[in-house]
């Protein structure tokens, strides 16, 4: 994570829930490029004020697939390939 703020092991995805929808509909979300192993650190945020779902691709799910440590963004549990990363930003 030295040139960006996520894993080399994860990449930006369009996600849209409309189908056949332009790109000014769709959103980024951060998903695993590759298997990520459980507490591996998949991003970094730069600061606490910074730690919103409206910093980064992160998006906020009740059941999320990482925890929060300080700035950094931990999974879970180990993830497959294509699997949305995603935090409970209401607390945990």
């Amino acid at each position: 994570m030295q040139t960006k703020w996520f894993s080399k092991k994860c990449f930006l995805k369009n996600y849209s829930n409309k189908p056949g929808e332009n790109d000014e509909g769709k959103e980024l979300y951060l998903t695993a490029l590759e298997t990520i192993e459980k507490n591996e650190r998949v991003a970094c945020f730069s600061s606490p004020e910074n730690i919103s779902p409206n910093f980064h691709y992160i998006r906020h799910n009740l059941n999320p697939t990482c925890y929060l440590v300080n700035n950094d963004v931990f999974a879970i549990d180990t993830f497959r390939p294509n699997t949305e990363l995603t935090l409970n930003f209401d607390g945990e």
